[in-house]
């Protein structure tokens, strides 16, 4: 038998069997002593994404956007975005070409950057003089230059912001062409993504109001006379008589959100209860006498 160049150490390295070296055991390397912990073994999966000295991963989960902005470009830096390209992979089409504009299969940075309706934002969107390097660059470049530094630093926001809004807004506009055949325009899609970075933005800088609410009582309280009571299991608004609006925790409107529970929400019909169902009883005569339960 020949055994290859590579193979030969590890065969060298394997111990021979020893009849004093007791059984052959099972061992998890990855813990001291060498017994099986879940965190170790979590922690061996994550390893590649915990030990990645990437500055982009920080940078994208530290902007100041919504949550779902983050999850979003987490998922655009993985290039794991459900683009047409990544469907094929998962079986869920055989049309990996771009649906806007069927030049080319939709990678995630055909669909973010180089489809021509996405260059008509961006064009309008940068200086031309910015351009050879804003669509020359991979990935994972075009991220961290656009997310890690301020290549805009002449307007008066911060471009980061910009940039990811920009990016989600468009993908949700890709989407919408995609799935419901109603898309917008690129100036639409770059006026409302600037639009929102400016509200990110001014509510970044706004101090947040530190505030303490008082719970009110958690009993039902009976309405002055001349007064009628409507409980509700939601919001009540209409502009006819003169109607003050309260609210009252679910604690102390149980026959609202008792009813709430007992609707058939296979029919939109109105419902008329000549008496209370049978599981209310005990609700309204606790309320009767202003018994909190």
């Amino acid at each position: 038998m020949i055994f290859t160049d590579d193979a030969i150490p590890h065969i060298i390295g394997v111990k021979p069997p020893d009849p004093h070296a007791g059984l052959d055991t099972c061992i998890w390397r990855w813990t001291e002593h060498n017994d099986f912990e879940l965190k170790s073994a979590y922690y061996r999966w994550l390893q590649p994404v915990l030990e990645d000295p990437d500055p982009l991963w920080s940078h994208i989960w530290r902007i100041q956007v919504p949550q779902r902005n983050h999850c979003f470009l987490w998922l655009a830096g993985r290039q794991k975005l459900m683009t047409n390209m990544e469907r094929c992979k998962h079986a869920l089409t055989d049309d990996p070409f771009c649906p806007l504009c069927r030049d080319a299969e939709e990678s995630v940075l055909h669909t973010l950057r180089d489809c021509v309706n996405m260059q008509r934002i961006w064009k309008q969107a940068i200086p031309r003089s910015l351009s050879p390097t804003f669509f020359s660059k991979p990935m994972k470049d075009w991220l961290r230059q656009n997310l890690c530094t301020n290549i805009m630093s002449h307007i008066n926001i911060p471009w980061k912001l910009v940039f990811a809004s920009i990016l989600w807004q468009s993908w949700k506009n890709r989407n919408d062409a995609m799935f419901a055949a109603n898309s917008e325009s690129p100036n639409c899609v770059l006026s409302r993504s600037i639009g929102l970075a400016h509200y990110y933005y001014d509510g970044w800088l706004q101090p947040q109001p530190t505030i303490h609410p008082s719970m009110p009582s958690s009993s039902w309280i009976s309405p002055e006379p001349g007064w009628l009571c409507l409980n509700v299991d939601g919001a009540l608004w209409r502009k006819a008589w003169f109607i003050d609006i309260i609210w009252t925790p679910r604690s102390g409107n149980k026959a609202a959100d008792k009813l709430a529970k007992l609707a058939d929400f296979s029919s939109f019909d109105t419902t008329f209860f000549s008496s209370p169902p049978a599981e209310l009883l005990d609700i309204l005569a606790s309320d009767n006498l202003a018994i909190p339960l």
